[in-house]
Protein backbone atom coordinates (compact mmCIF):
# COMPACT_ATOMS: atom_id res chain seq x y z
CA UNK A 1 0.00 0.00 0.00
CA UNK A 2 1.28 3.15 -1.34
CA UNK A 3 1.43 6.25 1.74
CA UNK A 4 -0.92 9.08 1.20
CA UNK A 5 2.43 11.20 0.72
CA UNK A 6 3.19 9.62 -2.74
CA UNK A 7 -0.91 9.07 -3.32
CA UNK A 8 -1.31 13.27 -2.96
CA UNK A 9 2.03 13.32 -5.29
CA UNK A 10 0.76 11.44 -8.03
CA UNK A 11 -2.55 13.02 -7.64
CA UNK A 12 -1.51 16.42 -8.18
CA UNK A 13 1.62 15.11 -10.95
CA UNK A 14 -2.05 13.58 -12.68
CA UNK A 15 -3.67 17.12 -12.40
CA UNK A 16 -1.20 19.36 -13.12
CA UNK A 17 -0.36 17.20 -16.66
CA UNK A 18 -4.54 16.96 -17.76
CA UNK A 19 -4.31 21.38 -17.10
CA UNK A 20 -1.00 21.63 -18.91
CA UNK A 21 -2.65 19.26 -21.81
CA UNK A 22 -6.09 21.08 -21.79
CA UNK A 23 -4.25 24.58 -21.86
CA UNK A 24 -2.05 23.47 -25.14
CA UNK A 25 -5.63 21.82 -26.63
CA UNK A 26 -7.45 25.47 -25.82
CA UNK A 27 -4.49 27.81 -27.29
CA UNK A 28 -4.30 26.29 -30.51
CA UNK A 29 -8.42 25.86 -30.86
CA UNK A 30 -8.75 29.68 -30.02
CA UNK A 31 -6.65 30.82 -32.42
CA UNK A 32 -8.46 28.87 -35.30
CA UNK A 33 -11.94 30.06 -33.58
CA UNK A 34 -10.89 33.84 -33.94
CA UNK A 35 -9.23 33.26 -37.19
CA UNK A 36 -12.70 31.49 -38.62
CA UNK A 37 -13.92 35.29 -38.21
CA UNK A 38 -12.06 36.38 -41.27
CA UNK A 39 -13.13 35.54 -44.76
CA UNK A 40 -9.92 36.05 -46.73
CA UNK A 41 -6.10 33.65 -46.34
CA UNK A 42 -4.70 36.98 -45.78
CA UNK A 43 -6.30 38.35 -42.93
CA UNK A 44 -6.28 35.01 -41.35
CA UNK A 45 -2.90 34.98 -41.46
CA UNK A 46 -2.13 38.39 -39.93
CA UNK A 47 -4.97 37.24 -37.28
CA UNK A 48 -2.79 34.36 -36.39
CA UNK A 49 0.73 36.49 -36.19
CA UNK A 50 -1.12 38.93 -34.28
CA UNK A 51 -2.88 36.21 -31.60
CA UNK A 52 0.59 34.39 -30.92
CA UNK A 53 2.65 37.60 -30.81
CA UNK A 54 -0.15 39.08 -27.96
CA UNK A 55 -0.24 35.40 -26.51
CA UNK A 56 3.42 34.98 -25.65
CA UNK A 57 4.09 38.50 -24.44
CA UNK A 58 1.00 38.93 -22.55
CA UNK A 59 2.19 35.13 -21.02
CA UNK A 60 5.14 36.24 -19.65
CA UNK A 61 4.71 39.92 -18.84
CA UNK A 62 1.57 38.57 -16.76
CA UNK A 63 3.53 35.52 -15.62
CA UNK A 64 6.42 37.65 -14.29
CA UNK A 65 4.47 39.92 -12.50
CA UNK A 66 2.08 37.36 -10.67
CA UNK A 67 5.21 35.90 -9.49
CA UNK A 68 6.97 38.96 -8.12
CA UNK A 69 3.48 39.95 -6.45
CA UNK A 70 3.08 36.49 -5.10
CA UNK A 71 6.48 36.74 -3.51
CA UNK A 72 7.39 40.36 -2.41
CA UNK A 73 3.15 41.33 -1.52
CA UNK A 74 0.91 38.40 -0.48
CA UNK A 75 -0.42 35.22 -1.93
CA UNK A 76 -3.92 36.91 -1.32
CA UNK A 77 -2.60 40.24 -3.40
CA UNK A 78 -1.72 37.51 -6.31
CA UNK A 79 -4.65 35.22 -6.38
CA UNK A 80 -6.87 38.74 -5.89
CA UNK A 81 -5.25 39.92 -9.46
CA UNK A 82 -5.56 36.63 -11.15
CA UNK A 83 -9.19 36.80 -10.34
CA UNK A 84 -9.99 39.86 -11.09
CA UNK A 85 -7.86 39.83 -14.79
CA UNK A 86 -10.36 36.29 -15.30
CA UNK A 87 -13.68 38.28 -14.42
CA UNK A 88 -12.31 41.22 -16.49
CA UNK A 89 -11.98 38.48 -19.21
CA UNK A 90 -15.48 37.00 -18.98
CA UNK A 91 -17.43 40.23 -19.30
CA UNK A 92 -15.59 40.89 -22.84
CA UNK A 93 -16.26 37.70 -24.00
CA UNK A 94 -19.70 38.14 -22.80
CA UNK A 95 -20.08 41.80 -24.06
CA UNK A 96 -18.33 40.58 -27.67
CA UNK A 97 -20.53 37.36 -28.36
CA UNK A 98 -23.03 39.02 -30.38
CA UNK A 99 -20.47 40.20 -32.67
CA UNK A 100 -18.97 36.86 -32.93
CA UNK A 101 -20.05 34.75 -36.87
CA UNK A 102 -21.16 31.39 -35.06
CA UNK A 103 -20.88 28.98 -38.06
CA UNK A 104 -24.07 26.18 -38.20
CA UNK A 105 -22.14 22.48 -37.92
CA UNK A 106 -22.92 20.81 -41.39
CA UNK A 107 -22.87 17.20 -40.16
CA UNK A 108 -21.96 15.25 -36.74
CA UNK A 109 -18.85 16.30 -35.22
CA UNK A 110 -18.89 13.32 -34.06
CA UNK A 111 -18.73 11.19 -37.12
CA UNK A 112 -16.52 13.95 -38.79
CA UNK A 113 -13.83 12.54 -35.38
CA UNK A 114 -14.56 9.11 -36.10
CA UNK A 115 -13.65 9.65 -40.24
CA UNK A 116 -10.37 11.27 -39.79
CA UNK A 117 -9.53 8.58 -36.76
CA UNK A 118 -9.96 6.38 -39.76
CA UNK A 119 -8.19 8.10 -42.69
CA UNK A 120 -5.29 8.35 -40.30
CA UNK A 121 -5.17 4.77 -39.13
CA UNK A 122 -5.45 3.89 -43.11
CA UNK A 123 -2.91 6.93 -44.18
CA UNK A 124 -0.30 5.43 -41.05
CA UNK A 125 2.21 4.16 -43.44
CA UNK A 126 1.92 6.05 -47.01
CA UNK A 127 4.82 7.89 -48.26
CA UNK A 128 4.49 11.05 -48.61
CA UNK A 129 5.42 13.28 -51.73
CA UNK A 130 8.19 16.24 -51.22
CA UNK A 131 7.20 17.89 -54.22
CA UNK A 132 5.56 21.29 -53.00
CA UNK A 133 2.84 21.52 -56.47
CA UNK A 134 1.48 17.90 -54.84
CA UNK A 135 -0.02 20.03 -52.14
CA UNK A 136 -2.87 23.21 -51.82
CA UNK A 137 -2.11 26.48 -50.00
CA UNK A 138 -4.24 29.01 -49.89
CA UNK A 139 -1.87 31.23 -51.50
CA UNK A 140 -1.24 29.25 -53.87
CA UNK A 141 -4.55 30.11 -55.54
CA UNK A 142 -3.05 31.23 -59.22
CA UNK A 143 -1.44 27.80 -59.62
CA UNK A 144 -4.06 24.91 -61.40
CA UNK A 145 -4.97 22.86 -58.40
CA UNK A 146 -3.62 19.13 -58.96
CA UNK A 147 -4.17 16.09 -57.43
CA UNK A 148 -1.81 14.59 -55.18
CA UNK A 149 0.28 11.38 -56.56
CA UNK A 150 1.15 9.59 -53.13
CA UNK A 151 -2.43 8.30 -51.97
CA UNK A 152 -3.96 5.88 -53.99
CA UNK A 153 -7.79 4.69 -54.32
CA UNK A 154 -7.29 2.73 -51.81
CA UNK A 155 -6.44 4.85 -48.79
CA UNK A 156 -10.40 6.45 -49.64
CA UNK A 157 -13.30 6.35 -47.46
Amino acid sequence: MQSPFKTAICNLIWRHSSVCTWFWGCTLQTASLGANQFNEAKHQDMFFNWFFFTWYIASVVSLTGIFYIQDNVSWAWGFGICSVGNLIGLVILLLGYRFYRLDKPQRSVFLDLARVLVASIRKWKSQLSSTAKDYYSARDEMLPMQPATTPGKRLRY
